[in-house]
């Protein structure tokens, strides 16, 4: 009896085992309810992420800039350090973008990186500053546990905030950084207003994970002024 009981214990035991390693988080935001591509598109959750932040990525390229007057700053970018062909086409893209300005010589007179873990996902940011205000940036957000880009939608997941909800706090966002450069104030820019608000550049904004896990957002924002494109990095209030 003793050896019965036993049995059916282990048994239980590792059913619970099996359920336990059945939560997965979709990495790409698909509803599609195959088994296969559910089995292709996810990570498993409870896997814990080993390893730190400086094991996914590094600083690539470090200098020093004079801009005179004895203005020096540091210019930086980042490597992403996963072994991934998404890996890799992000260090190229990075690469590609941003490359030629790391001697100060393009006009550039800011640039560096923000880099997160939050569980398994890894959030690199690299931002490009020009005098007067214009600039770029690049998100980047990956499962380490793939090696895989993710979407919005998987940041949304991650901190269960609907995509209406951080559509209304990016609108906001814009309509701040509107105010604070007194955009609203600038002739003939209504067409430039309008791109900024458009549903197409709220829904092109990408979102990251800062290093206290709060969702920050990088939105295009135009104006008639200078360059015209300029950027804005801000975490949202959600």
């Amino acid at each position: 009896m003793k050896k019965l009981s036993a049995i059916v214990l282990a048994a239980s035991l590792m059913l619970t085992s099996m359920t336990a390693c059945s939560v997965n988080i979709n990495i790409n935001g698909s509803t599609e309810s195959t088994e296969a591509t559910a089995s292709q598109q996810t990570s498993d959750a409870t896997e814990a992420v080993t390893g730190k932040l400086s094991d996914y990525v590094r600083t690539s390229v470090e200098n020093e800039v004079s801009f005179g007057d004895g203005v020096t700053k540091t210019l930086r970018l980042p490597e992403i350090l996963l072994d991934s062909e998404d890996a890799k086409a992000a260090n190229s893209d990075i690469t590609e973008k941003f490359g030629a300005d790391t001697d100060g010589k393009s006009g550039v007179n800011t640039l560096d990186y923000t880099a997160a873990l939050n569980d398994n996902l890894l959030s690199v940011c690299v931002c490009a500053g020009f005098e007067g205000g214009n600039g770029s940036a690049e998100v980047f957000n990956f499962d380490v546990s793939t090696g895989k880009k993710v979407d919005n939608d998987v940041i949304l997941k991650y901190k269960d905030v609907s995509y209406t909800d951080v559509i209304e706090k990016i609108e906001k966002a814009l309509d701040d950084y509107y105010k604070e450069r007194n955009f609203d104030k600038l002739p003939l820019n209504d067409d430039m207003k309008a791109k900024t608000f458009s549903a197409r550049n709220l829904k092109d904004a990408r979102l990251y994970l800062n290093d206290q896990g709060k969702i920050m957002c990088v939105a295009d924002v135009y104006a008639s002024v200078g360059g015209g494109h300029f950027v804005t990095n801000k975490e949202l209030d959600l």
